[in-house]
C-alpha cells in the first residue's frame, strides 16, 4: 500500500514541477523512471489481493501501478501494468464503493481515503482515453495479463465503456464517482471537518491543498468534494488547488452529471444527515463493512453527532493507534466511547483477543433502520431481551431522542474536546462552546471521562454525559 502511495506522490511532484517550468537533467528523469519502475514491479509481485476481501490496501496497489503504467509510456512492462490496473480500477470500485457512492468499510475517513484514491486514478484514466487512446484501448478489449498473486484469482474483467473514448465508465460507476464527493459533502461542518465514523488512521492519497496549520489538510475533508466536482467538469466556491489543476488537466475530458439533488441519507453505508440551519446531526445505523469483516468499524450502531457553527459538541472519539497499543485501539472502538445506548453485559461487536483482532469485528448488534426521513428516524439493535429502539425526532432547536432499551441501559453522550461542561443538577447540563449553548436534559446524568483522539497517533481524555435510557432531549438555546 505505501509502495504505491509513494510512487504516485514521487510522479506527481516531479510532472508538477515540469509544469511550472522547472528543467530536470536527463540524469534526474532516467533516476525517477528507473525508481518508478521498481515501485511497479514490487507492486506487481506483492499485490496485497485477497480471495475474500480486497480493501484500501489493494486499491492503492493499483492506483500507484496505473500512475507507473501512465508515466512510463514507452516501456512495455509498464504498458501491461497500465492495462491491467484500468480493469482492476473499474472493478475496485464497484466493488468497494457502494452504488450511492460511500465506501464499503464503514468509515468516513476511509471513505475519503479510498475516494481521494479512486477519484485521482480515474481522472488519470480520462486524460489518457482522450490523449492516448491508442493505450486505453486495452481497458476494454484484448488479453490482459493477470498480476494477481493466486492461481484462483479471477481474469480482470474488461471495462464497460458507456459511449466510446468520451464516456469511458458506464452509468453505474459515474454515479459512484459523483456520490463520492455527495457523501463527504453531506457531512460537512462549517469548518470542513466531518464526524470521524469508524477508524481514522489519518491516511490521506495525495495532500495537494496548502494550509498554516500543520494537520489542518487532515480535518479538512473539503477538497473530496472539489475533486469529485472537478472530475464532472464542475467548479467549486472557493476553489483550491487540487481541484484547479484537476479542471486544468482535464479540460474537454470531463464526465457529464446525471443527479446534482442534494441527499442526506445514506442507507447502504448506514448513515443519515440532517441539517437544520446551522446544526447538523448524524445517525449511525447500518453493517460494520468490509464484507462483514469489520476492520474499520467501531460499536457506534445508533449512535449520533450533534455539530453548529461553533462547532462539534456530541462526537466520535476516534481511533488512537492501532498495532503500538492495541487496549487503546480497542478501547476507543468500544460501544462505551459512543454516543449510543449501553445495554449492561452487552458490546455490540467481538473481536479476537491479541493482535488477531485488531483488524476484524463480528456484528452483535444487527442494527437496522425501522423508518427514517426529514424529520428523524426509528432503527433497532439487538434482539430478544436485549432489544433496543431509539427513535430521533428532529425539534425546532435540537433533537429528542427517545430510547427503549434493557433496565439499566445507558444514553451515552460524548463530548468534542473544548466543549464546557455545566451539571446543573441531575436532570439537565449545558453544554457550551464558542458563545454557543446545547442544553441536555435526561434523567439521572453524571459526567466522567472516555478517551479522545482527533488524529492517529495522538490520544487524549474527554468529557461524557451519561442518564438513564429513556427520553432525553438536546436543544441549542
Amino acid at each position: 500500500m505505501d509502495v504505491g502511495i509513494r510512487v504516485a506522490n514521487l510522479l506527481l511532484a516531479v510532472d508538477l514541477a515540469r509544469a511550472a517550468g522547472i528543467v530536470f537533467e536527463e540524469d534526474f528523469l532516467r533516476l525517477v523512471s528507473a525508481t518508478a519502475r521498481d515501485h511497479g514491479r514490487h507492486i506487481a509481485g506483492n499485490l496485497e489481493w485477497g480471495e475474500r476481501l480486497c480493501s484500501n490496501h489493494y486499491l492503492a496497489n493499483i492506483a500507484g501501478l496505473l500512475s507507473v503504467g501512465a508515466y512510463l509510456k514507452d516501456d512495455p512492462e509498464a504498458t501491461e501494468w497500465l492495462a491491467f490496473a484500468g480493469r482492476e480500477l473499474v472493478d475496485q470500485i464497484r466493488a468497494q464503493f457502494h452504488s450511492e457512492g460511500s465506501n464499503f468499510e464503514a468509515s468516513t475517513c476511509y471513505h475519503r481515503l479510498s475516494a481521494e484514491m479512486a477519484l485521482h486514478s480515474a481522472a488519470l484514466m480520462l486524460w489518457i482515453a482522450r490523449h492516448q487512446p491508442d493505450r486505453a484501448t486495452r481497458w476494454w478489449s484484448g488479453a490482459v495479463r493477470n498480476f494477481h498473486p493466486s492461481p484462483s484469482a479471477p481474469a480482470t474483467p474488461r471495462v464497460e465503456w458507456a459511449g466510446g473514448l468520451a464516456q469511458p465508465f458506464d452509468r453505474a460507476m459515474q454515479r459512484q464517482l459523483w456520490g463520492m464527493g455527495r457523501f463527504a459533502e453531506s457531512l460537512l461542518r462549517s469548518d470542513g471537518s466531518i464526524a470521524q465514523i469508524g477508524d481514522n488512521d489519518s491516511g490521506r492519497f495525495l495532500r495537494l491543498e496548502m494550509s498554516d496549520q500543520p494537520h489542518a489538510d487532515l480535518e479538512d475533508h473539503r477538497h473530496v468534494v472539489r475533486a469529485a466536482r472537478a472530475v464532472f467538469g464542475q467548479a467549486c466556491s472557493p476553489s483550491g488547488p487540487e481541484a484547479e489543476w484537476l479542471m486544468d488537466w482535464l479540460r474537454g475530458a470531463s464526465l457529464s452529471v446525471e443527479d446534482t439533488e442534494p441527499t442526506t441519507l445514506w442507507p447502504q453505508f448506514g448513515l443519515l444527515t440532517w441539517r437544520r440551519e446551522h446544526t447538523l446531526v448524524t445517525f449511525r445505523c447500518g453493517h460494520f463493512g468490509q464484507a462483514g469483516n469489520g476492520g474499520h468499524a467501531h460499536g457506534d450502531q445508533l449512535s449520533i453527532t450533534i455539530s453548529s457553527s461553533a462547532g462539534a459538541f456530541i462526537e466520535d472519539p476516534g481511533t488512537g493507534v492501532y498495532t503500538p497499543r492495541p487496549e487503546v485501539r480497542n478501547e476507543l472502538r468500544a460501544s462505551d466511547c459512543h454516543s449510543t445506548v449501553l445495554v449492561p453485559g452487552r458490546e455490540q461487536g467481538e473481536w479476537l483477543p491479541g493482535r488477531w483482532g485488531l483488524f476484524s469485528m463480528k456484528d452483535c448488534a444487527k442494527a437496522r433502520i425501522i423508518e427514517c426521513g426529514s424529520g428523524g428516524a426509528i432503527a433497532e439493535m439487538f434482539d430478544g431481551s436485549n432489544l433496543v429502539r431509539r427513535t430521533i425526532q428532529l425539534t425546532e432547536r435540537g433533537v429528542r431522542i427517545i430510547d427503549a432499551a434493557p433496565s439499566g441501559s445507558i444514553a451515552n453522550f460524548v463530548l468534542a474536546p473544548g466543549v464546557g461542561i455545566e451539571l446543573v443538577d441531575e436532570r439537565c447540563a449545558l453544554l457550551r462552546r464558542g458563545g454557543v449553548t446545547l442544553r441536555l436534559r435526561g434523567a439521572a446524568l453524571r459526567v466522567d471521562e472516555c478517551a479522545w483522539s482527533s488524529r492517529y497517533g495522538e490520544v487524549s481524555r474527554t468529557k461524557r454525559v451519561q442518564c438513564a435510557a429513556g427520553v432525553c432531549e438536546l436543544e441549542f438555546e
